[in-house]
């Protein structure tokens, strides 16, 4: 596999086995925050997809996309370049570098039936993030991601939720009706607890395609 985050060419038999990997996953947090002194690090707090919902997250047909670059919300001012995401060594999904969103790549992509999971830091040791805004979002906001081929897919924000870190809706971000290309955006919010790990809520944003944006 390149490690060139902006290119990339998917193979159907690629694509079933990411799927096969995501399907093997356990749900699981990862941490939500940094240790070390100064200012509060915020991270994602994500569970992987239980094997249930993840089983549930499969294309009804493999096509090869163009690798996701990057996702905007204009109404908030996000613009943020994407990199893939993977699980950790305790089958937590590893957040994106700062200054960075990321998608996870064991997933759908977006624009793919199912629904594509993208996070990012709210903020860090030097201040906001790249999704430092997401709790502000709303029905009705447009969600553009940028293709590598320089198309763009376009989402329709539907709902805007936040949940406690340890009762995270996992088969509701990783899960699918198989009939629509659906998109959540996820960060950090609520009470940060260095204690406890970090920031104890998620906001989670829950979009889908607009009409002729395939």
């Amino acid at each position: 596999m390149t490690t060139d985050p902006l290119t990339r060419s998917t193979s159907a038999a690629h694509r079933s086995r990411r799927w096969a990997a995501a399907a093997a996953c356990v749900a699981l947090l990862g941490g939500c925050g940094g240790g070390g002194e100064g200012p509060a690090v915020a991270g994602v707090s994500l569970p992987a997809p239980t094997p249930a919902a993840a089983a549930g997250t499969a294309p009804a047909a493999a096509e090869d996309r163009p690798y996701p670059a990057r996702v905007r919300l204009p109404r908030l001012g996000i613009d943020a370049v994407l990199q893939p995401l993977h699980l950790g060594k305790q089958k937590e999904l590893v957040p994106p570098e700062y200054g960075m969103a990321g998608w996870y790549e064991a997933g759908p992509e977006p624009g793919e039936i199912g629904r594509a999971v993208v996070a990012g830091h709210v903020d860090s040791r030097t201040g906001p993030d790249v999704f430092a805004a997401l709790g502000k979002a709303r029905p009705g906001d447009r969600i553009h991601v940028l293709l590598r081929d320089r198309s763009t897919v376009t989402f329709v924000v539907q709902k805007v939720e936040i949940h406690p870190r340890n009762r995270f809706p996992t088969s509701r971000v990783y899960g699918t009706d198989g009939k629509h290309a659906d998109l959540r955006l996820i960060t950090c919010t609520g009470r940060y607890d260095r204690a406890r790990g970090g920031y104890q809520d998620n906001v989670v944003v829950f979009a889908r395609m607009a009409p002729g944006k395939a």
